[in-house]
């Protein structure tokens, strides 16, 4: 079987079920953010082992899980009183548990192991806890959360099957080789082109009222930030020497490799919608 064939059948049964957790009320999409940003992280740290680092694991995935409970708990359950001093706890007991565990590794590169630890975290966990603000905590009267995030996640899909596609087809000139040998410049114009296109069709039947000059920019800011974010997940693989994150996906790889672009959108949206004024605190 093809890996183009893979591709297809993890699409055909993988995007309903997106659609679903996405558009679902209650914990299903909680519960979402919380499998592929452990599982992300996971495969971040793995690859980190590649070049000879150790990073605490165990700690940064555990760090990523508590934080995003206590942010879904601030807004749904309501358990516990007060989401910035437990983050800044959270925050201090995972800087001092991680200085003791590389205190007494046999690992030497103390630095590394430290610092990619809690790139790791400011990587993976910080969009993936915005993301859940867009689901529960984004308040704009005329914006559907749901309808939102599965627009931006429908873009970002856009512009890899037009990229992946054009790109094969009459592709010559590489974006930028070194990174990523097979991405040509003819598939990142014609992904950006039909993102920037998808987008405004997408906002205009599901959220009329969103202006289409932001509807505009928004749509630039996906088709461009998220093959950023692709082409620094394929530096981050090669400079570790691996193909893929991980093989947990038939055709697509690991849980990172078809999140990235996602995870590097996230937060310049959130800094856009800031900046206009959606977003008040």
């Amino acid at each position: 079987m093809s890996e183009l064939v893979k591709r297809i059948i993890i699409a055909i049964i993988g995007i309903p079920l997106i659609f679903f957790v996405v558009l679902s009320n209650g914990i299903y999409f909680f519960l979402f953010i919380i499998i592929i940003s452990s599982i992300a992280l996971y495969e971040f740290y793995n690859i980190a082992k590649n070049k000879q680092q150790k990073p605490s694991a165990v700690i940064g995935i555990v760090f990523n899980l508590i934080l995003l409970f206590l942010f879904y708990d601030s807004l749904e359950l309501k358990l516990f009183d007060n989401l910035t001093q437990n983050i800044a706890a959270l925050l201090i007991i995972s800087i001092v548990l991680t200085l003791l565990q590389q205190l007494f590794s046999k690992q030497t590169n103390i630095y590394e192991n430290f610092g990619t630890t809690f790139g790791g975290i400011l990587y993976i966990t910080i969009p993936m806890y915005i993301l859940l603000f867009f689901k529960y905590g984004l308040n704009i009267s005329y914006i559907n959360n749901s309808y939102f995030i599965l627009c931006i996640l429908c873009t970002i899909w856009v512009c890899d099957i037009s990229a992946f596609f054009i790109g094969k087809k009459i592709g010559k000139r590489k974006l930028l080789e070194r990174v990523s040998p097979k991405k040509t410049i003819a598939g990142a114009v014609s992904g950006f082109i039909a993102s920037v296109i998808f987008f405004l069709i997408a906002v205009r039947c599901v959220i009329p009222e969103l202006s289409f000059l932001h509807s505009l920019f928004l749509g630039i800011i996906i088709g461009t930030v998220g093959q950023l974010g692709d082409l620094i997940e394929s530096k981050f693989k090669r400079d570790a020497k691996v193909k893929d994150s991980s093989n947990i996906i038939p055709g697509h790889g690991g849980i990172l490799d078809r999140f990235d672009s996602l995870i590097y959108t996230i937060p310049i949206v959130f800094i856009y919608l800031y900046l206009f004024n959606f977003i008040v605190f």
